[in-house]
């Protein structure tokens, strides 16, 4: 029998085979996927929660450090003697060119990565959810409609089912 993490495990992992055990579902141990998905789930809407937090913390500090720019640029310019009078342009251009600028840009940009990340592995989650869903109903079906696995016992039936077709 494949031996999987288990949902509160995910942490301990490196950060692809996390989001790979939370969106992919093994057939052989389809009783466990239905027990860890509200886990999954949880853990990673707050995974969600905290990139969303990091992402609008790293937009402030853009903006913020933007603004404090354009001030600190405008009086450079100003104090210029071969500035007569500077433009926004000029301006724009020295804040797009700072260092400090560009390195709150950067963190700005990983940030909404993260978050865009971590949103598309609860929508596959939600969507795994979907799938279960439809499979339980499947199974259920296949028993009611299959006289020799009407009667099995209160077990795991997807392993009965995947133990009729491994043969």
């Amino acid at each position: 029998m494949t031996k999987r993490p288990r949902a509160h495990d995910l942490a301990a992992l490196p950060i692809e085979q996390a989001e790979r055990q939370a969106v992919s579902i093994d057939a052989v141990l389809i009783r466990q996927e239905y027990i860890d998905l509200p886990a999954h789930l949880a853990w990673w809407n707050t995974k969600y929660a905290a990139a969303f937090e990091d992402d609008l913390t790293a937009k402030l500090e853009l903006e913020t450090c933007e603004a404090r720019l354009r001030i600190e640029w405008r009086e450079r310019l100003r104090e210029d003697p071969t500035v007569s009078k500077p433009t926004e342009a000029m301006i724009a251009e020295r804040v797009s060119d700072d260092q400090r600028y560009i390195t709150a840009r950067l963190t700005y940009i990983d940030a909404e990565s993260k978050k865009a990340r971590c949103r598309g592995v609860v929508d596959a989650i939600q969507a795994k959810r979907d799938m279960l869903t439809s499979l339980g109903a499947h199974i259920r079906e296949e028993l009611r409609s299959n006289p020799a696995l009407r009667d099995v016992a209160q077990g795991d039936v997807s392993d009965t089912v995947w133990d009729q077709h491994k043969g």
